[in-house]
């Protein structure tokens, strides 16, 4: 089932202050009301399409600092950053991640794109913390249900830095459409 509970510790999440929280399996989401009203009408499904595990088995470059699906092939190697030019186009590598991981699951799944959706944040999730245990990450999930494109369900990630923040979870109601972050905490060495 479905239960909603409230954080209150802003520390451990890096500052970000959380006005939803919706535990859907094992996940820990912050969501706006729009979302929150999507995953309580949702039956969840068990299995990944192919094409989706395909990027989470294939996994991740670590480069510069910033984290990438491996899959994409952004042709991204520590020579192509200039930090002066992610931070006047991007503001910072968080925004930078932020764009660069971007897609859309419904280009890799035929159908139940929003259970498919949230299933996907769940594995990632769990690919995450499997093989980037030292790091934290943010991933963030939206929905759009529009009449002339079809449903449109957005996933991205950027690693979680101090003072770098790209959606701001204060002004989740301000948000047209559903989205939900998931906020992944590292491992900490003892």
């Amino acid at each position: 089932g479905l239960v909603l509970i409230l954080l209150l510790d802003a520390a451990l999440l890096g500052g970000i202050t959380v006005r939803h929280s919706v535990i859907w399996g094992k996940n820990n989401m912050q969501t706006n009301k729009l979302m929150e009203n999507f995953v309580q009408t949702v039956e969840p499904i068990k299995i990944l399409p192919e094409k989706l595990k395909q990027i989470l088995g294939d996994g991740f470059i670590f480069e510069n600092g910033c984290v990438f699906f491996k899959s994409f092939e952004l042709g991204i190697d520590a020579h192509d950053f200039d930090v002066d030019v992610v931070k006047e186009r991007f503001l910072d590598f968080s925004g930078f991640e932020h764009s660069l991981n971007k897609f859309h699951i419904e280009d890799f799944c035929e159908s139940h794109l929003f259970p498919t959706a949230l299933l996907f944040v769940k594995e990632f999730r769990k690919t995450w913390q499997k093989s980037m245990t030292e790091l934290g990450c943010v991933s963030t999930l939206s929905f759009q249900q529009d009449e002339e494109f079809g449903d449109i369900a957005t996933f991205t990630f950027h690693v979680l830095r101090e003072d770098e923040t790209v959606i701001n979870t204060d002004a989740f109601e301000d948000f047209a459409h559903p989205i939900a972050v998931d906020l992944i905490i590292p491992v900490l060495s003892s």
